[in-house]
């Protein structure tokens, strides 16, 4: 026999020996292997369909694998079809003194979500949404260019989310633009010198919570000025665009975005000790009023996210603080 044929009989072997070993599973289920194959060059490769058993299966045959790949792919969801988001994930290491390649797939239905097309009108007429219904016709080489956070874009043309699902898979959902939309939030502190932190909230007109001001980045703004503008107009407070430190881009939970829509925000942080208030004429927090996208503005008691949360149920009629913004404060405060 020659050593090839010794080969693939060996890696055969190795295959039926990983299948039984598989059997051995709780959620084994034979029904769910969709294919079983070995070669001379590439070794045994199985796929099995279902995500408790490809991760049971995975944990059983590689325990220490060598490279992991997660990647889903859309199919169907065109003209009023149903469509469906299949997840991969391929695992590659040794098993039995073989190479083995472990691929999982599983499936769930696909979500599309798009804004109300009066909703969408108003939008486009306003400057914040795009008028392009499908994203393919948009310039995408130009706004990855100028993106805060890299992202790539399908071979039709959609656009994908630099992160984890939202669960929205196709569409803007609440989001106006395609791809990403840069935005600036200001991180407003403030103490009197008596121990207690003070942090400036807005109340959201759109009935999303409690956030920091802020809003969408525009062109020829720097992520400070974009903080410094919103800050006034939601709040009326005035601070020099040089008195905020930015920080890095980061993709947040927006509620409103999609996988195809999302937010990324750069926090833009000043803080205003006792003696910062008294060169601004005031031994007290500056006075603030809500307007343009925020019912209402006030100071918070922060010296912990837990004590801002309190306070949000105690005084402000049970408000809640903006998805998008949660982890946010809760590494800024502690």
């Amino acid at each position: 026999m020659r050593r090839s044929e010794r080969d693939i009989f060996a890696r055969l072997a190795g295959a039926q020996e990983a299948l039984t070993a598989a059997a051995e599973l709780p959620a084994w289920d034979a029904g769910r292997v969709l294919s079983a194959d070995s070669s001379l060059h590439s070794g045994i490769g199985l796929h099995v369909s279902g995500r408790e058993l490809g991760f049971q299966l995975a944990a059983r045959l590689l325990p220490q694998t060598l490279c992991r790949r997660d990647y889903t792919t859309i199919q169907g969801g065109f003209e009023g079809s149903p469509g469906r988001v299949v997840h991969f994930t391929d695992w590659y290491g040794t098993f039995g003194g073989q190479a083995l390649n472990l691929t999982v797939s599983w499936n769930r239905p696909l979500v599309e979500s798009e804004l109300p097309a009066q909703e969408l009108a108003a939008g486009v007429a306003a400057g914040w949404a795009d008028p392009q219904n499908d994203p393919a016709e948009i310039d995408w080489s130009a706004r990855q260019a100028r993106a805060l956070i890299p992202f790539s874009v399908s071979d039709d043309g959609r656009p994908c989310i630099p992160g984890p699902s939202t669960g929205i898979h196709r569409g803007r959902h609440q989001m106006g633009r395609w791809g990403e939309s840069a935005m600036a939030d200001a991180l407003v502190t403030a103490d009197l010198g008596d121990g207690q932190r003070w942090l400036l909230l807005v109340e959201r007109a759109d009935g999303n919570g409690w956030a920091m001001p802020g809003g969408g980045i525009e062109p020829g703004e720097s992520p400070a000025e974009a903080a410094q503008r919103e800050l006034v107009e939601e709040s009326d407070l005035r601070l020099p665009a040089s008195f905020f430190e930015a920080g890095q881009p980061q993709l947040v939970p927006d509620p409103r975005a999609s996988d195809e829509a999302w937010a990324v925000t750069v926090v833009c942080r000043t803080h205003m000790d006792r003696q910062a208030l008294i060169d601004r004429g005031v031994a007290r927090l500056p006075e603030v009023h809500g307007a343009d996208d925020a019912r209402r503005a006030v100071w918070l008691p922060a010296n912990t996210y837990v004590e801002l949360t309190q306070a949000l149920a105690r005084d402000a009629d049970g408000g809640r603080v903006f998805a998008a913004h949660v982890d946010i404060l809760t590494a800024a405060l502690g």
